[in-house]
């Protein structure tokens, strides 16, 4: 029983140090070319993702660049993830919902849909 307290405990500690890092000049005042360059992106892949699941690829890399900048945003994270479960790269998306989760459980209302579906992809019954 105490090795569970203590796993839970760890486990939970661990969730309260994600933080969700929008993407706005208070966060990233050190560098502002960094953070216009991943908004243009972001504006980018954003535009595309809107057209719907065909364009999902195409979206990817502009995502991916403001990922690179930024990896610890939640919607961002979560659209990568989309985007990876709706390409023939479909695993690739588990750790990027598992990190949008971790940082907003809340960010969009199909998140424990899709990350269930990636578990399922990639045979992890117990989680899916």
């Amino acid at each position: 029983m105490k090795k569970i307290i203590f796993f839970l405990s760890v486990l939970l500690s661990g969730f309260s140090f994600a933080q969700d890092t929008e993407f706005n000049k208070d966060n990233f005042k050190d560098n502002k070319d960094g953070l216009k360059a991943a908004k243009n992106a972001i504006e980018q892949g954003d535009k595309l993702f809107q057209q719907g699941s065909i364009f999902y690829k195409q979206a990817l890399d502009p995502y991916l660049i403001a990922n690179k900048f930024n990896p610890n945003n939640a919607l961002l994270n979560y659209k990568i993830g989309k985007c990876f479960l709706n390409s023939n790269y479909k695993l690739k998306s588990i750790p990027f919902l598992e990190k949008a989760l971790a940082l907003n459980p809340s960010v969009d209302p199909q998140l424990h849909y899709q990350l269930g579906k990636a578990y399922h992809l990639d045979m992890q019954w117990d989680k899916s």
